[in-house]
Parts: C-alpha cells; sequence; structure tokens
C-alpha cells in the first residue's frame, strides 16, 4: 500500500513538473524594444565598413542565451565579431560557457550564438553585436552603393517597435541630391540625409517575419574595385529585368497562339481532308448499278455506317447472282387463324464462283 502511494505521489510531483515547464516555455517571449544599425568607416578602396548593431530586449520568462544569423550574400566575408552585453565584451568560445560567444560559418549565413553571464528572467537587457564587412560595396561608374539588410525577415517571430540605421559616409561621399537615391526595403521607413550621414527608421512597428534594409548610393570611386560576386549578380539581374519579361511573354503569346491556333488547325485539317467532298448533282433515278462495288460496300460508302439493309442488300445480291435461293414459309394460327407467322429460309445453291 505505501509502495503504491509513493509511486502515485511521485507520478503527480513528475506531471506537475512537466506541467509548469510547458507553461513557462509557452509564456517565454522576446520584444526588441530597439534594434538599431550603424554603419561606418566606410572604404569603398578596400571594399569594407564596419557595423554595429544595438538590441535592447524586454524578455519575458527565463533566458539564457540570444543568437543572430546574418546572411552572407552578397558579400565575401564577415571579421572582426565582437558581442557586449550591457557595454560589456563576452570572450569567444564555442563551449557554452556563461559570458561566451560562437560564430560559426553554415555556408549561406553565420550564426552568432551569445550566452548570457547570468540567466535573464523577465527584464530589459542591451546587447551590441558588433563586425567588419569585407566585399560588400557594390561599384558602378553612375555610383558606388551599400546595400544592407539591416533586419533580416527571419527573427524568430518576434516583433521588433523602433529600429534605426544609422550610415556614415567619409567627407565628400555623401549621397548627391537628385542623383543618388536611398531607398529602404521592407518595413516603411523615413529617410534623412544630412550631408554624409544618412538615417533611415521605421515608421511603424516591424513585424515578427518582416526585413528592414537600406540602398544608400554615394559617388563614384576611381580606384574601387568591383567585387568578385558582383559579375555574376549584374548578369542575374540583367536577366530578371531584361530578358526573363521578354521569355514570360514570348510564353505567355505562344500559349494564347496554341490555345487560338490548335482549334483553328484541326478545323482546316477537317475542311482540307477530313470532310466528304463535294460531287455535285447526282440523278434521281439509276437503271443499273454505279459501279462494281457490292451493295454493302456501295451502301456503307453512301451513308457512311454499315446497318441491317446493307446485310439485307449482300443477300439479295447473292440471290440475284444465283448462289442463294430465298424462300417464304407461312405458319397458319391454331385458333382461327390467330398467330400466323412467315419464316424466310436460305439456301445456298450448287452455282460455282465466278
Amino acid at each position: 500500500m505505501r509502495k503504491n502511494l509513493a509511486i502515485v505521489f511521485l507520478s503527480a510531483v513528475i506531471l506537475v513538473f512537466l506541467s509548469a515547464s510547458q507553461i513557462n516555455a509557452q509564456t517565454r517571449s522576446v520584444f526588441w524594444q530597439r534594434w538599431d544599425v550603424t554603419i561606418d568607416n566606410v572604404d569603398a578602396v578596400a571594399n569594407r565598413f564596419d557595423v554595429s548593431e544595438t538590441h535592447v530586449v524586454n524578455f519575458t520568462g527565463t533566458f539564457r542565451f540570444g543568437s543572430r544569423v546574418i546572411p552572407l550574400t552578397n558579400l565575401q566575408s564577415l571579421e572582426n565579431i565582437q558581442v557586449f552585453e550591457n557595454g560589456q565584451p563576452l570572450q569567444f568560445g564555442c563551449n557554452e560557457a556563461p559570458g561566451t560567444f560562437c560564430a560559426r560559418n553554415s555556408g549561406s549565413e553565420l550564426s552568432v550564438t551569445y550566452y548570457f553571464r547570468q540567466p535573464i528572467s523577465n527584464r530589459v537587457q542591451t546587447f551590441e553585436i558588433a563586425y567588419t564587412v569585407v566585399g560588400a560595396v557594390r561599384v558602378y561608374d553612375g555610383g558606388d552603393q551599400i546595400w544592407w539588410v539591416a533586419i533580416p525577415e527571419d527573427h524568430f517571430g518576434f516583433p521588433i517597435a523602433s529600429s534605426q540605421i544609422t550610415v556614415h559616409m567619409p567627407s565628400g561621399f555623401g549621397p548627391r541630391e537628385g542623383v543618388d537615391p536611398v531607398e529602404t526595403y521592407g518595413a516603411p521607413g523615413d529617410v534623412r540625409v544630412q550631408g554624409s550621414t544618412i538615417t533611415a527608421k521605421n515608421t511603424r512597428q516591424i513585424n515578427g517575419s518582416e526585413a528592414f534594409e537600406i540602398r544608400v548610393q554615394f559617388p563614384h570611386n576611381e580606384s574601387a574595385v568591383p567585387p568578385v560576386w558582383q559579375s555574376d549578380f549584374d548578369s542575374d539581374r540583367e536577366f530578371e529585368e531584361n530578358v526573363k519579361p521578354l521569355i514570360d511573354l514570348a510564353a505567355i503569346g505562344l500559349g494564347l497562339f496554341i490555345l487560338l491556333a490548335g482549334p483553328l488547325g484541326v478545323y482546316a485539317l477537317w475542311y482540307s481532308r477530313g470532310r466528304d467532298p463535294e460531287i455535285g448533282p447526282v440523278p434521281e433515278y439509276l437503271s443499273s448499278p454505279p459501279s462494281d462495288l457490292p451493295p454493302a460496300v456501295a451502301g456503307s460508302l453512301i451513308d457512311e455506317q454499315a446497318d441491317v439493309s446493307d446485310v439485307m442488300s449482300t443477300l439479295i445480291h447473292l440471290a440475284h447472282r444465283g448462289y442463294l435461293v430465298m424462300e417464304e414459309q407461312q405458319t397458319e394460327g391454331i385458333i382461327f387463324g390467330l398467330g400466323k407467322s412467315n419464316e424466310f429460309i436460305f439456301k445456298r445453291t450448287d452455282k460455282p464462283e465466278d
């Protein structure tokens, strides 16, 4: 009895623990009060610039680490990665120890995981992630460009209240009014240009799966060299913008042509080869067969089908030629002639074949 009570008590404790864990997991959430990005030390000749991200995060529940995934598309590498918690640097290390961070390249993206010095429960904490971007400046004769995804679409489904992107260009390389465009993509943003400083701020909350990007064009540096990936990128963009629409239009036109020309072609083929030819006027009465074809064949050709009349014409034709004899037999009815019937008997003669 005591053993059974102990088992029941232990099961109840485990159930309560699991329920509490599930409730805790369901109530955990993250809300970015701010996610600001600063781009400075832009060097078009060396094709590099520095990025500093400031994350002011409101944690609901208990958390022990954070993560930042940076896409590696349209750049060559990321260097000098640093992570700070409340202004204090975390040490590089991939042993998951508190106060460390680990940066791993997984092909198309760089994953940075940072472990808090102490678990964070239901409070706001500030983090900074800094790194150097190499080979992301696009070089064109009309103006060089920085196109940076400050906030990617995937930020774990949690919203962001405020984000400001600030780009500090070197003196004399600020965007030229009416010449160099400055655009934002993803979440709507308000752009302001003051000399060589460009700022873009979101105009509403950024949803959990929404990006915030900026593209800044500035005067071309004659000494700048395009990054290695730019040639293929420009070719692909040229194809997508100028060639692919023509191919799509041609495919639509071909589809419409087939849709319209197909039935017309079938009709033309039937009209030229499939329909019965025009034979002109025909006599109302023939005293002799129009050809040497057997009657059944001639009848089938006339109405394009074989029926009982064609079979009977064959029998009559054989009888007319002496190969068959047809006899009619009548059977009288049993009572007052009722039930009388006629039967036809076909007999083959001994006439040899022609």
